[in-house]
């Protein structure tokens, strides 16, 4: 069996409650559905034979509202040592 590796993914609230009504419309749990959608566009992209490439990743990041304002808190935080050691989550 493979190794499942957990993943944190920020929604809008738009784009949270499509996924809720989704889930809901299929009866799953929205977790699993937010997972098998992100597989299968990564399962598409390996069988197209798409190699992602660093400037087609930062596109895609870019385009996620807040992404980078999330991230320079992240590490403002971080170099201001407000941070809670992963044994401690």
């Amino acid at each position: 069996m493979a190794q499942v590796h957990p993943l944190r993914i920020v929604l809008d609230d738009d784009r949270d409650a499509r996924l809720t009504r989704m889930a809901e419309r299929i009866a799953v749990d929205r977790d699993d559905l937010a997972g098998s959608l992100l597989a299968s566009v990564l399962d598409g992209a390996e069988t197209d034979g798409a190699e992602t490439d660093g400037a087609e990743l930062t596109g895609v990041l870019d385009a996620v509202p807040g992404a980078w304002e999330c991230a320079e808190l992240g590490r403002a935080q971080g170099a201001a040592g407000q941070t809670t050691p992963l044994d401690q989550l």
